[in-house]
């Protein structure tokens, strides 16, 4: 997968099935789908969900009925995908789930659809009611420069991909040819706001605080609109990467050395997302390089903007 080498992949898959180990959880076990009740269940990572999800109107088109069930948090935000049909989350104990004849797990779409990079759908659609974008246009009031919504710092699952904010400080945080944004979910913003105060400057941010000091509530649908108003982001591996591709905005992933196999080997773009530059690591760690790189491109981009 890493080599871009799907079709060889699958092989290994089919041989991996021919085995006929039982799976007691009755996941996907290669037969046709058409005219079966589908569950689709979203048990990897909340990027993973928007990637995969490119798959729904084939599925919906295969499928006789289709429900996609995700974790709690994911909810508001799979209701805007246009192609969703039925969405839930996990039932609570004792609560019945809807009657289904074969579940899949999203990750293995693309070899239940034997995809190649060159044959990649489209990522999914996302669409926001203006009741949903209009008080966030307000909020964000006018602007002069362009908008750049940045992410620096992803779960713990993987500390590797996260770069460390005196980094950011140094580098790009300096700029003052743009309007940055963060993304950054309240537990890891803090020194985002720490630096805009002590900048003069109401922190930017999505997550505002009210007036006794504490994040607000926001949805990651909410969260999602708000990349939709941004000109640009630049983001590490994570949710934000795969929200802000799909809806189309420029988006500049930094990756670390040895990136997920999604973004293959020695590429500065990717099939699964038409509008993504990928800005990676030469050397184990070295965030620097990567920053500089960023800047440099920005400065480009940003002179491209104002033209």
């Amino acid at each position: 997968m890493l080599l871009g080498q799907y079709t060889e992949a699958w092989l290994e898959s089919d041989k991996i099935r021919a085995r006929g180990n039982p799976d007691p959880n009755r996941f996907w076990r290669g037969e046709s789908l058409a005219g079966k009740r589908v569950m689709l269940r979203c048990l990897h990572g909340f990027g993973d969900t928007v990637q995969y999800l490119r798959w729904l109107p084939q599925m919906r088109a295969l499928a006789a009925e289709m429900t996609v069930q995700a974790a709690p948090e994911m909810l508001s935000l799979l209701r805007c995908f246009a192609d969703a049909d039925r969405v839930m989350t996990w039932a609570a104990p004792g609560e019945p789930e809807p009657a289904w004849d074969v579940q899949v797990e999203c990750a293995e779409l693309p070899y239940l659809f034997r995809a190649t990079p060159a044959t990649l759908p489209a990522p999914a659609r996302i669409v926001f009611p203006d009741a949903a974008l209009h008080p966030i246009r307000l909020r964000m009031g006018q602007h002069t420069k362009p908008r750049v919504g940045i992410v620096w710092h992803g779960s713990d699952f993987d500390a590797a991909r996260s770069i460390p904010f005196e980094q950011l400080q140094t580098t790009l945080l300096g700029r003052h040819d743009v309007e940055l944004w963060s993304l950054q979910p309240p537990g890891s913003n803090s020194l985002w706001e720490d630096l805009c105060r002590a900048r003069g400057l109401a922190p930017r941010t999505f997550y505002t605080r009210d007036a006794h000091g504490h994040p607000g509530n926001g949805t990651l649908a909410d969260v999602a609109a708000f990349t939709s108003e941004l000109d640009l982001v630049i983001t590490i591996d994570t949710l934000a990467a795969h929200v802000a591709g799909s809806l189309g905005i420029d988006t500049w992933l930094m990756l670390k050395h040895d990136a997920d196999w999604r973004w293959m080997l020695d590429r500065t773009d990717t099939p699964w997302y038409p509008g993504m530059k990928l800005l990676r690591q030469t050397t184990p760690g070295d965030w620097d390089g990567v920053l500089r790189c960023v800047c440099d491109h920005l400065r480009h981009w940003n002179e491209e903007q104002c033209a």
